[in-house]
């Protein structure tokens, strides 16, 4: 009788098991995100590179690029958080939410950072290349 429920308790572990396998030290299987599976993708998840580091200001200190970063809005722990001040700014009367100034918002500061010769060195897509002023919107 063990030996019989021992084999049937095998036989459905692997049968649950199937199909999955073990990586990033996690047991991922058809349903699992791949970021959760893929060390690199995790640890990019888990620890994204900081908003200020996508940005570069050719011959200058990063002194000097933190001192146009704050000057533009941005916050000293390199973090670009509108506050609801600077939203309300930029929020238009058929606004139903505070997104779509948020993102007017976005765009000025980017403006600003462009305008004080800092340079995006982040990626940029088609979809940001057509909003995005430091991938070369309007």
């Amino acid at each position: 009788m063990t030996r019989w429920i021992w084999t049937l308790s095998s036989t459905v572990a692997l049968a649950l098991l199937a199909g999955c396998t073990i990586g990033n030290w996690r047991i991922c299987g058809p349903q699992t995100p791949a970021a959760y599976c893929d060390a690199k993708a995790l640890k990019a998840l888990l620890h994204p590179t900081p908003y200020f580091d996508l940005w570069a200001k050719p011959g200058a200190s990063t002194e000097e690029k933190l001192t146009d970063w704050l000057a533009c809005g941005g916050e000293a722990n390199g973090e670009f958080i509108p506050s609801e001040e600077m939203k309300n700014v930029w929020r238009k009367p058929e606004d139903t939410t505070s997104i779509p100034a948020y993102h007017r918002a976005n765009a000025h500061f980017q403006r600003c950072l462009l305008g004080k010769g800092l340079v995006w060195v982040g990626k940029c897509s088609l979809e940001s290349k057509e909003s995005r002023p430091a991938c070369g919107a309007p």
